[in-house]
């Protein structure tokens, strides 16, 4: 027997809504008995999560670059990565945290 959707999400440090919606959505599938198998779970979230996608990274990789990056990024031929998004998806390559 696995764990209801309100133990699931308090597991996995979310709220029981993102677990509704991963299971309408296919992202996790519910065990025959309606729980949820958190390894397997777990599994299925991780990979098909978009981790650049991801507020909470998002917000990890603002905290990172100083602000004298930005002011830097905003000159004419910098050369260099202009986004945020250009440096999420760089930072995402190289984060292992």
């Amino acid at each position: 027997m696995g764990l209801s959707r309100r133990a699931y999400a308090a597991l996995r440090g979310v709220h029981e809504s993102a677990v509704r919606k991963a299971i309408a959505s296919g992202r996790i599938t519910l065990e025959a008995d309606g729980t949820i198998d958190a390894a397997k779970a777990d599994a299925m979230w991780d990979a098909s999560t978009d981790l650049l996608l991801s507020p909470t990274f998002s917000s990890w990789v603002q905290k990172q670059l100083p602000p004298s990056y930005w002011e830097w990024c905003r000159k004419p031929n910098s050369g260099f990565a202009r986004t945020s998004l250009d440096w999420i998806y760089w930072v995402g390559l190289h984060w292992h945290g």
